[in-house]
């Protein structure tokens, strides 16, 4: 059993079945019966539906009474959808269709309204942000996250959980964001991403991150390494860059370079050294 193509939703589902005519040649697809094709080719073959044309496809549309009822014909070159229904099902078809369009207008004003106050939210957060008022900012951002993780229809939206880690990370302290996170019970990926929202401008920050990250992690090898490379970056934190690297080994974890996190530390090392000189 085929539902009717023109309205998927149609509450008169309809028994198709694929014909092929030999004159005119097309390929017709209809719940006719075979005794009422000759008569329905006929008329759309008076309506010039089957005329050819000279450049490209032409889509073509013909409707007609037939028997106690009427007849919808889709012709696109040589396939035509042809469907019948009697008018009371011609009726149900079309109260249904104004039916359905009703519902999908009250879902787009609905989903106006959601992404307004979306917007709202956070234009609100980036005001109070502005004026000083840190706690209602992360208060509307909160509000945001939670109204965009409840409608798939805010998912084209700017990202609240990008915009929360962009206020946690403009914090002199990490440990709210941490929390944040940890609640969500983030991937590895989430605090690798927070750590570098801190990045080279305040490196000890982003530290602490990396540390929370590996006792959560302690076996995620671009946790390692990433830290490592951060760490030196600086002349005064190329011990810790090897202590990282050497927590990785004794794990380990396995680096997808040739000579693995033994040869980080050679190359830290040897960076050290030429510094020295």
């Amino acid at each position: 059993m085929e539902e009717n193509p023109f309205n998927p939703t149609s509450p008169d589902p309809i028994q198709f079945r694929e014909v092929l005519l030999v004159d005119p040649e097309i390929t017709l697809t209809t719940n006719l019966d075979d005794c009422d094709i000759p008569l329905a080719c006929k008329i759309l073959a008076d309506a010039g539906c089957f005329n050819p044309v000279s450049k490209g496809i032409r889509l073509r549309t013909h409707s007609f009474d037939l028997h106690e009822g009427a007849c919808l014909a889709v012709v696109i070159g040589s396939s035509v959808t042809l469907v019948y229904r009697t008018f009371e099902q011609w009726d149900l078809w079309e109260a249904n269709k104004r039916q359905e369009e009703q519902h999908q207008t009250q879902q787009e004003l609905v989903c106006r309204r959601m992404r307004s106050s979306f917007r709202t939210l956070i234009d609100g957060a980036n005001h109070q942000y502005t004026l000083g008022h840190h706690s209602k900012a992360e208060s509307l951002l909160h509000l945001a996250k939670s109204l965009q993780d409840e409608y798939s229809e805010l998912s084209g939206e700017w990202s609240a959980h990008s915009a929360l880690l962009n206020f946690y990370s403009k914090q002199a302290d990490p440990a709210a964001g941490l929390t944040y996170l940890d609640a969500l019970d983030c991937r590895w990926q989430e605090y690798h991403e927070f750590a570098y929202r801190f990045g080279w401008r305040r490196p000890d920050a982003a530290f602490q991150v990396f540390e929370h990250a590996l006792r959560r992690f302690p076996n995620e090898c671009e946790l390692y390494k990433a830290y490592a490379l951060l760490a030196s970056g600086g002349p005064a934190r190329f011990d810790l860059a090897v202590n990282v690297c050497e927590r990785a080994l004794e794990r380990n974890v396995q680096d997808d370079t040739k000579s693995g996190f033994a040869g980080r530390i050679a190359r830290i090392r040897a960076k050290q050294a030429r510094l020295r000189k």
